[in-house]
């Protein structure tokens, strides 16, 4: 059960009731649902939401997927479980002085019977005439996907700059809602507009498709919480292109699942790596198979599971953790 503010009638969505509840009812809400458990994501609003109306002897979990500390919110610190979704995020958490006793590490999850490799792909009704259709679309002998919000953390800006160094074989589809006005003015800057596809989104079953018909995903970020995107790309065997950062280190070991990079800010850099990712033949033979490994420690069944035991354990301890 999940609740918004803003609602104007119940709604339901992704298997959940969505139920309109002002904050001085929220209490009454949870007493009324006999709720064993509160959980409140993000680290921001609801979790001062959670925090605030708490119900006596109905501990709140707030998970976490930001490592930014000064837009975690202060409420963290009185929850009762915090749910980092990585090492990164945890540590983060820490430094806000969430006591590291009331940390349960957690994580992301993907489907990897949707995220799947092209090989599970080819066979399907209407490939080729799909496939005939993209390659129209979106031209170019090597295709590079970038899949995130239009912001600078995802640092596309290096990614305009290497599209030029690369040449006209190379284009780059970037998928993500945020400031669309920013990526043109760089897509001119850079004298890529030609070889640049700039669209507000894709919906979310559709990505795995755009992943299978492109050479690389590169997303170099400056930073992320987690980045499912990148477990996406490695459970379809899609060659990974990213930072040499945490979270993304921690699942992806470079030259064995995908490639890193030491300076995400150098477009040389990232054009060379670019430029083997989409040629080395030898190199995609050992990595992909590796990156869909990889992935399937994210795997939705696994982590479903693993979500039930988190929740047993808060259930078994609601006057706290005792470890």
């Amino acid at each position: 059960m999940s609740y918004l503010l803003k609602r104007k009638k119940n709604q339901v969505k992704w298997g959940m009731t969505i139920e309109k509840c002002l904050q001085k009812d929220f209490a009454k809400r949870v007493k009324e649902l006999k709720a064993d458990v509160v959980r409140a994501y993000g680290g921001y609003w609801a979790c001062d939401l959670a925090v605030a109306e708490k119900v006596e002897g109905v501990p709140v979990i707030c998970s976490v997927h930001d490592t930014n500390v000064e837009l975690i919110h202060n409420s963290t610190l009185k929850a009762d479980y915090v749910w980092p979704v990585s090492m990164v995020v945890a540590d983060a958490l820490v430094t806000k002085g969430v006591n590291p006793k009331n940390i349960f590490m957690f994580t992301n999850r993907v489907d990897v019977n949707v995220f799947r490799p092209l090989r599970d792909w080819v066979n399907l009704t209407n490939y080729e005439r799909k496939k005939k259709e993209f390659d129209n679309k979106y031209p170019g002998k090597y295709r590079i996907l970038h899949v995130g919000r239009k912001t600078e953390q995802k640092n596309a800006v290096t990614l305009f700059k290497a599209l030029q160094i690369l040449g006209d074989d190379y284009s780059a589809i970037f998928i993500g809602q945020g400031n669309m006005k920013l990526y043109k003015s760089w897509a001119q800057q850079y004298k890529v507009n030609h070889r640049a596809f700039l669209l507000n989104r894709v919906a979310n079953e559709e990505i795995a498709w755009y992943l299978v018909n492109s050479d690389v995903h590169c997303t170099p970020s400056l930073w992320e919480g987690f980045g499912v995107v990148f477990i996406e790309a490695l459970a379809t065997e899609t060659m990974v292109v990213t930072s040499n950062i945490a979270p993304m280190n921690e699942y992806i070991t470079d030259g064995y699942s995908g490639l890193l990079l030491k300076n995400n800010k150098d477009p040389e850099e990232l054009a060379a790596t670019l430029r083997r990712a989409v040629t080395d033949k030898e190199l995609q033979a050992k990595i992909k198979p590796n990156a869909r490994k990889a992935a399937m420690k994210f795997d939705k069944f696994s982590i479903d599971k693993w979500e039930v035991e988190l929740y047993r354990y808060v259930l078994n301890h609601k006057s706290g953790p005792d470890l």
